[in-house]
């Protein structure tokens, strides 16, 4: 999503769809980019999310889930920070797909349509506090991959299955009623979502 000056997140893909704040997250000139080009959303760790009007639908088997993150804080053992994804409520049948923040460390949780877990790994790499870093989640012929600035991550995962779509609302910053994951405190810029494997390598 690239944002506006004056609080609107806007989706600029052919989807169009409605973004909605929640709590305060508001947009600012701070960017990944030279000349503050994109703007980014500020999330304070209280109460800060966005929602999407549009489910994304992930079960083209190829996809890719990308971004810029610039954590302002990290939270402690056996707490998450949501920063994209789709999910239900608390119990393992009703997370769709997430990636996360993992105590330091960029992870993933992708279930399939029966509700059987076909990723669930982090990247070797630590989130830097205060540092834009890039972020992209890839689905290759049926190969998982985590990138952290362009590194693919050492843990994988394979399978076949479809990824599970059964909410309307993707959530930026926060799944909530999640009792174990907690909101973003950081910036978010250039989110997106691809229908195809964008990396299938280490980038420079």
């Amino acid at each position: 999503f690239p944002v506006t000056n004056n609080n609107n997140f806007v989706d600029s893909s052919s989807n169009a769809a409605t973004i909605t704040r929640n709590g305060n997250v508001y947009s600012g000139s701070v960017s990944p980019f030279l000349n503050g080009v994109g703007g980014s959303g500020y999330f304070d760790g209280s109460g800060d999310y966005l929602t999407s009007s549009v489910p994304i639908d992930l079960t083209n088997l190829d996809f890719t889930v990308q971004g810029w993150i610039m954590m302002s804080a990290l939270v402690g053992s056996g707490v998450y920070q949501a920063i994209i994804g789709i999910r239900t409520g608390d119990t393992s049948n009703t997370i769709n797909w997430s990636i996360q923040n993992s105590q330091g460390y960029p992870g993933v949780t992708f279930y399939a349509t029966d509700m059987t877990s076909i990723a669930n790994f982090s990247h070797q790499n630590p989130f830097r506090v205060g540092q834009w870093q890039h972020f992209a989640l890839v689905r290759s012929n049926n190969v998982f991959t985590l990138y952290l600035d362009g590194v693919p991550s050492t843990s994988t995962a394979t399978s076949t299955k479809r990824v599970e779509i059964t909410s309307t609302t993707v959530n930026v910053g926060y799944f909530p009623g999640s009792v174990n994951v907690g909101y973003l405190t950081g910036y978010l810029s250039n989110i997106r979502i691809n229908k195809n494997a964008v990396y299938t390598t280490a980038l420079s």
